[in-house]
């Protein structure tokens, strides 16, 4: 069964920040326990991880820009390639590289670059001048993938819940955390390019009850994707939230989340449900 909840309100309370170890933001894994306002608060549920890409906020529109700002970046530098390749072209280009690589599949950022660099040695670039363009109009493309908006709540939310529990992340994508500004809400975040593989595999799920010592039925994950986030995590028994503001049916018969949310605000009640029924 699936619980549908109504909007609740969410009180806000800042915390304290964590360690990090320094590592590349492509990889990041944040290392140490969040503060929280009430350590000794016994709860069923010890840690909530999350998924970020249409989840924390929208992702299509934001790709699609930073794709426009790659071209306008290529078009002044690189002129080579956007007089070979519309804006579409060369997004086809791209795909068609990957699809030839599927050692890439899970390094998402490597394989941006490598493509790049491949469509610029077609251009006429040699190796050394299209690995260091590649590289540049990487660097643009994470510019304008880091300028987010949030969904509403999103912060009220994270708040609240770090409160009384671990909170985690667990993500396909390539956004840092700590570009972000996000990173001390969070005790850890994995990534599929840390672990060389994403959700639904039960590696990302597994990494994050190791790093806690949190058995599956003591987490909850939180996520947008029915295949990724909800079907990867409830495998292995560990409670789930889909986000899912499109208000979407559900059709799956052979599994289905522990509650369903059409905002984030909705998700402490969605906990509190949660728990509930854990303890009874």
């Amino acid at each position: 069964m699936v619980t549908r909840l109504s909007a609740g309100t969410a009180k806000t309370d800042q915390y304290g920040a964590v360690a990090g170890a320094n590592l590349p933001f492509w990889c990041r894994h944040l290392a140490g326990t969040c503060r929280q306002d009430n350590p000794t608060a016994m709860t069923a549920i010890r840690l909530i991880t999350f998924d970020l890409d249409n989840t924390l906020w929208e992702t299509d529109k934001l790709l699609r820009q930073a794709e426009q700002a790659v071209y306008d970046w290529l078009a002044q530098h690189c002129p080579e390639v956007t007089r070979a390749y519309t804006l579409e072209a060369l997004f086809e280009a791209r795909v068609a590289y990957w699809q030839q690589h599927p050692e890439f599949k899970h390094q998402i950022s490597r394989m941006r670059r490598a493509s790049l660099e491949h469509i610029l040695r077609g251009c006429g670039y040699d190796r050394q001048r299209a690995q260091q363009k590649s590289a540049e109009a990487f660097e643009v493309f994470m510019d304008y993938r880091h300028r987010i908006d949030f969904f509403d709540h999103a912060f009220t939310v994270i708040e609240t819940l770090g409160k009384n529990h671990r909170l985690g992340i667990l993500s396909n994508g390539n956004a840092c955390s700590r570009r972000l500004g996000i990173d001390r809400y969070f005790d850890f975040h994995y990534t599929a390019e840390q672990l060389g593989v994403g959700k639904p595999s039960p590696v990302p799920f597994r990494a994050a009850l190791r790093h806690t010592g949190v058995e599956a039925d003591e987490c909850i994950h939180i996520g947008d994707s029915i295949e990724d986030d909800i079907s990867g995590a409830a495998a292995l028994g560990i409670h789930t939230i889909w986000f899912n503001p499109a208000g979407r049916a559900w059709e799956e018969t052979a599994f289905a989340p522990s509650a369903e949310v059409a905002c984030l605000s909705e998700i402490p009640q969605a906990v509190t449900v949660i728990e509930s029924r854990s303890t009874s």
